[in-house]
């Protein structure tokens, strides 16, 4: 029996399973992680989705679907990794605040600086090759400028996915679906992400029907 159709079919009033003391469920976020590794990787297991409006009526839509179990440290250094122009610049200028607070002249800072530069983005480098390319992504946009929107890019695998995985995180807060089921539902988006780039494979997109009926 398929979780994930089972528990599409029982819509909003399914119950939460009752789980033996022996055999516990886990939940995707890890909650015994330091709650710094919690906030950085995020709240939700699965990824993120990024909006980003524009003052033209174009808004820019990028859907991140992370490998099926990774845990919420794996996900911190993803996160790292995606903010680590950012991450450098900020510490590099507070190093060089730092070493010349300290004495030091401008050509110790700068050096210091490009040392930093390229430790930390090599540390993160290594630190997330292996999920790096497991790491599946979409990004699309909807051009409102002349009043009708239109759809550009990937928007089609956005509009099909996005809503699956956030009625499922909601169907997880509620108890209406075990962390089994929500990862089943995870991995079939991430499934038909990394197999069909630009079209949904018929039987991932049936098994999550449900559930988008649900949301």
């Amino acid at each position: 029996m398929d979780p994930v159709k089972t528990a599409a079919r029982r819509g909003p009033r399914v119950h939460a399973r009752t789980v033996s003391p022996r055999a516990p469920l886990q939940d995707p976020v890890d909650r015994s992680d330091p709650l710094l590794v919690r906030l950085v990787a995020g709240p939700t297991a699965w990824g993120r989705l990024d909006v980003q409006p524009s003052r033209y009526g174009f808004t820019r839509y990028r859907l991140t679907v992370l490998p099926p179990g990774a845990s919420t440290a794996e996900r911190a250094w993803l996160a790292v990794w995606r903010s680590c122009p950012v991450l450098v610049a900020v510490l590099g200028f507070g190093l060089d605040l730092v070493v010349l607070a300290a004495g030091a002249d401008g050509v110790v800072a700068a050096a210091a600086g490009g040392a930093l530069a390229v430790v930390v983005p090599a540390l993160v480098a290594v630190r997330t090759r292996r999920l790096r390319p497991l790491v599946r992504s979409r990004a699309g946009g909807v051009d409102d400028c002349a009043g009708v929107p239109r759809p550009v890019g990937d928007m089609a695998a956005i509009d099909r996915w996005w809503p699956v995985l956030d009625a499922a995180d909601r169907a997880l807060e509620r108890g209406d679906m075990t962390p089994v089921e929500h990862e089943l539902v995870w991995t079939a988006a991430w499934q038909d992400l990394a197999t069909r780039p630009r079209g949904a494979h018929p039987g991932l997109r049936a098994r999550a029907a449900g559930l988008l009926r649900q949301g």
